[in-house]
Order: C-alpha cells, then structure tokens, then sequence
C-alpha cells in the first residue's frame, strides 16, 4: 500500500471498534519515514486515512516512535478502560 509516496511497511490496529491504528511508512525518494494515525485499516473495502504524522529521517528513531505511539495508545485506552480519567 502507498500513502503519499510512502509505501506503508507496518500497520496495527488498536481499536477495532472505532477501526484505529499506526502505520509506518518509507519514502525511499526522500529517504525518510514517517508513523501515522490511521482510520480504516480493519473494514474491508475502504481506503484507509492516515493523519497525524511524525518525519523521522532515521529508521531506528522511526520504529522507535511506531512502537511508542502504538504503546501510548493501548496504555491510554487500558486505562479508559479501567476507569482512570488522564488530563
């Protein structure tokens, strides 16, 4: 899959209920990467959007930030979960 000139490497949802992931991506005439927000991964069917973009020159800090954005995101949501308010 290709998203603004990024051929999308990695993708994961963590919310199938309201269909919301990360991907990364790869530039390879920029030579840059990038994660993205995404909606739409999981319906089949639908392209999906990606939004909120972190450019990131090297591939080490751009996994990095992947994993870190898909933590932060379970993180947050188990917390919704168990009931805690973050503000």
């Amino acid at each position: 899959m290709i998203n603004a000139g990024y051929e999308i490497l990695k993708t994961e949802v963590y919310s199938l209920e309201e269909d919301l992931g990360i991907a990364l991506g790869y530039n390879s005439k920029a030579d840059q990467y990038v994660t993205w927000a995404c909606k739409g991964l999981a319906t089949k069917g639908e392209t999906p959007s990606f939004f909120w973009g972190h450019y990131i020159m090297d591939r080490d800090a751009a996994y990095a930030d992947y994993h870190s954005r898909l933590a932060e995101e379970y993180g947050v949501r188990a917390d919704y979960k168990r009931g805690f308010i973050i503000g």
